[in-house]
């Protein structure tokens, strides 16, 4: 009996391959949103409109995060673009227009940071990019120090195999860049995985003719021969971009036509791993019931609301989070919650504290935990009725 579900696996598989053609594997990408108060002088509701046209672009299998920073940095949300997920994607792009340009400083390591813990975590295939749009690239607060360069290669090592791109003023791109040359997009040859856009103006069209030019030199690099990484990306137009990418199309289909059939034997292969690993391990997958008790304490009320949490998925908290909490004073998420191999996971997005300590890092939370933030809010991980917490 197993050898006849091994062999229909696989026999589904050469099918699936045949008359199917393969699809590009989806990206990931995080946008980063400077909402200091400056940039309602530099198009700020343009940036939103066309973040909101982004969102309700992007293709079935990529991947989204936006995140909103001055002083801090706050998760605005994540959306992993399916067939039927209309409601989480509505539910995004309402959360980007009620933002608003208030914030003070713009320290832009706290974004990219962030960038690089959500990054980490994620496990969709493709490639991840990174783009941060800003009027002052570094106005730090005084506890921060100014970005440059060097900082931001540090933060988000070439290792990696992620791009960069900032999209902001000219002077800014000249001064962080140290370049004099500002057309198409800027690198340094250093740093060339991190890339700059000037725009004059922070326009409706500039801006999204920066979201254009990410997305064309995206293309453009992933099919890049050892000769052509020599030409700098400083010297492309938005036009050698898009012939960049067209010729990227041209030649796709070209090797679709005359690939060799052995590669077919090779993804029949994996996916015929793939396919009895998840066989196996949707027999055991997990999720925590809970009841999350929230204190409010400068009125003294107290709720309660219950939880369920699945196998790698992640609840935001704060008043625009998954999880609704209505404090004032608290920014639109204070952390998330994620369960990982039946562990549940938090991750601070502004300063919280884990039974009386500072949380930095992602770290283990379980029953009984307190999570505080500031003098404003108690939440309590509480057990939910006596229920099982992790079912196998």
């Amino acid at each position: 009996m197993h050898r006849i579900k091994w062999f229909c696996f696989l026999l589904v598989g050469l099918v699936a391959i045949h008359l199917f053609p393969v699809k590009a594997m989806g990206n990931v990408a995080v946008f980063c949103l400077d909402i200091s108060g400056s940039m309602k002088k530099h198009g700020f509701e343009n940036a939103k409109d066309v973040l909101v046209e982004h969102i309700n672009a992007i293709k079935p299998g990529d991947v989204i995060y936006v995140i909103a920073f001055h002083s801090n940095d706050y998760l605005i949300g994540r959306l992993a673009v399916g067939e039927n997920n209309n409601k989480e994607r509505e539910a995004l792009i309402n959360r980007v227009k009620e933002l608003k340009a208030d914030g003070l400083y713009t320290n832009i390591d706290e974004p990219l940071q962030a960038a690089k813990a959500l990054l980490l975590e994620e496990r969709a295939p493709g490639k991840r990019r990174i783009v941060v749009l800003s009027d002052g690239i570094s106005d730090p607060s005084p506890d921060h120090e100014k970005v440059d360069l060097k900082t931001i290669a540090e933060i988000i090592s070439q290792a990696l195999g992620w791009s960069v791109y900032v999209v902001g003023l000219p002077d800014d791109i000249a001064g962080l860049f140290q370049t004099s040359q500002l057309t198409g997009i800027v690198t340094h040859p250093e740093t060339p995985h991190v890339k700059g856009i000037p725009l004059e103006k922070f326009s409706h069209e500039n801006i999204k003719e920066a979201v254009e030019a990410v997305k064309e030199d995206d293309m453009a690099s992933s099919s890049t021969t050892p000769q052509d990484k020599d030409t700098p990306l400083e010297k492309s137009s938005h036009k050698d971009l898009k012939d960049a990418a067209g010729t990227v199309a041209k030649n796709n289909m070209a090797l679709s036509h005359s690939a060799p059939i052995w590669p077919l034997f090779l993804v029949a292969g994996v996916i015929f791993f793939a396919t009895g690993c998840f066989y196996f391990s949707s027999r055991k997958t997990s999720a925590l019931n809970f009841v999350l008790e929230i204190n409010y304490l400068q009125t003294g009320e107290t709720v309660t609301q219950p939880m369920i949490i699945h196998e790698k998925e992640i609840k935001s908290v704060g008043p625009q989070g998954n999880i609704i909490i209505q404090a004032e004073g608290i920014p639109p998420v204070v952390f998330s919650l994620m369960l990982k191999k039946g562990i549940l996971w938090l991750s601070p997005l502004d300063s919280v504290r884990l039974n009386g300590k500072v949380v930095t890092e992602k770290v283990p939370v379980s029953l009984g935990d307190v999570i505080t933030l500031r003098q404003l809010l108690k939440l309590t991980i509480i057990e939910d009725g006596g229920t099982s917490h992790v079912k196998q």
